[in-house]
């Protein structure tokens, strides 16, 4: 038997493991564009430390093609600077 968790569950579990906030959203609400990339290049310490940011993160018509494949997502917001991994708490909800 498989057991499919809900998306309302998924957004549950982000906060139970740590996170400040989590938000389900309709996927045709985000918005992609290339000037992302540029505001995180000019205005981001980070920039090309990990692995999930520009510029090894996907292009925005390649994320554009891949949300195309969902109708809902969950937002989750980690406060800055607190012990909690944001990457850790996606991992474990995905």
């Amino acid at each position: 038997m498989v057991y499919r968790k809900t998306i309302r569950e998924l957004k549950n579990k982000a906060v139970e493991l740590g996170a400040c906030q989590s938000k389900v959203i309709e996927v045709s609400s985000v918005k992609t564009a290339s000037w992302v990339r540029y505001k995180c290049q000019f205005g981001c310490d980070g920039f090309g430390q990990c692995f999930s940011c520009p510029p090894y993160s996907p292009a925005p018509d390649e994320t554009k093609k891949i949300l195309g494949f969902y109708k809902k997502a969950v937002l989750i917001h980690c406060k800055s600077g607190s012990d909690v991994d944001i990457s850790k708490v996606v991992l474990k909800v995905e």
